[in-house]
């Protein structure tokens, strides 16, 4: 009886982790990291570090940079050990092109380590865009176990990767929820450093990864390595309104768009209700003001949209601190899920504020 009793129990626990659906992870720990913007523009540089977190199985991951105007992409593998870390920087060269540099051994492409590094710009057909903004996608290909905690050869995972490219899934596995990441941006020149935990997607995977979608000329997409977990997954991201806290000036709301290809035309539209500290509303004008943000990375400074609205001077003096709700965000265009619908997106903040003679810096997700 206790036989049976178990394996009824155990078939109930494998059914019910098979039926779970994909999360934000709240632990940063997931299958699926999105590092919600890069940039390599005016000083700027972007920092990426991906960790494997699990201590017995390698894992193999497809990373996407994909650029602010309409998500093309430049992709590649990374071979990642059990406990391995991969970094990389995206910067922009004298040259005008944007690269990613990457000296780790966990990389597959020889051309990351090589000279300049990658350059995103001219990379292949699919990069159309220049790279300077964007974000960076980390995709689950396949995870192995490997028995112990022990380091693997990278060539090994590089042979592995090359059969899963043939259709060969011997020895892989859906991967686990094991990877956690960070995106760092930097500006020496305007002495700004700010740090973001990337996205993590708890549950995405649901099978390995393999044949034709792994190679390099294909693009990626979500369909493509979620399978029936990709409407989960969009519906994660799907947003109507987003409040956005502000000071003097001092920071700005960054909207990334993602899971969007539409080129060239995708934007979204959306109208704002805003406050004082004091709950004092400003005058609305008539019609009410409606913003657009083109493109898949969009700026919201608070200082623009108090422009639009008919304030007196001491309600300008009023409005330096306050709160203001992005509402209605509605897809322009047929990307997506189509025009008129709520757009996937990730909302952070970025702020810069003079602290005696230095500059305290922060990157939030709101």
């Amino acid at each position: 009886m206790k036989k049976i009793l178990s394996s009824i129990v155990a078939a109930a626990a494998v059914s019910s982790a098979a039926m779970a659906a994909p999360s934000i992870a709240t632990n940063n720990i997931g299958d699926f990291l999105i590092a919600p913007a890069e940039f390599a523009n005016n000083g700027y540089v972007t920092d990426l570090r991906v960790i494997n977190t699990d201590y017995t199985h390698s894992v193999l991951v497809r990373v996407v940079v994909r650029d602010s105007a309409c998500s093309k992409e430049v992709d590649f593998p990374i071979l990642l050990s059990p406990g391995d870390v991969w970094d990389g920087e995206i910067y922009q060269d004298a040259d005008g092109d944007v690269y990613i540099k990457s000296t780790d051994d966990s990389n597959y492409l020889p051309q990351l380590t090589i000279g300049k590094g990658l350059n995103l710009t001219k990379a292949n057909d699919k990069a159309a865009g220049k790279f300077q903004a964007g974000y960076v996608e980390f995709y689950p290909i396949a995870q192995y176990d490997e028995g112990a905690e022990v380091k693997i050869n990278k060539a090994l995972l590089a042979a592995r990767y090359k059969a899963l490219e043939s259709g060969d899934t011997t020895g892989a596995e859906p991967v686990d929820d094991v990877l956690t990441g960070v995106v760092t941006l930097k500006n020496d020149t305007k002495q700004l450093s700010m740090s973001l935990p990337m996205t993590a997607i708890s549950g995405a995977a649901d099978e390995v990864n393999s044949g034709s979608e792994l190679s390099i000329s294909k693009n990626t997409s979500w369909d493509n390595y979620f399978g029936a977990n990709a409407p989960a997954v969009s519906a994660l991201f799907k947003k109507s309104d987003v409040v956005v806290p502000f000071v003097d000036g001092e920071n700005m709301a960054l909207f990334t768009f993602i899971n969007d290809h539409t080129c060239p035309t995708q934007a979204r539209a959306f109208t704002v209700k805003i406050r004082d500290t004091e709950e004092n509303a400003p005058i609305v004008p008539s019609p009410e003001p409606t913003f657009i943000i083109p493109n898949e990375l969009g700026y919201v400074v608070p200082s623009t949209v108090l422009d639009a609205y008919q304030l007196t001077p001491d309600q300008k003096a009023a409005f330096s601190k306050g709160w203001m709700t992005i509402k209605n965000l509605t897809n322009q265009h047929n990307g997506q899920d189509g025009a008129g619908t709520s757009p996937y997106v990730i909302p952070t903040q970025l702020q810069a504020v003079p602290v005696g003679g230095a500059i305290s810096t922060n990157w939030m997700y709101l």
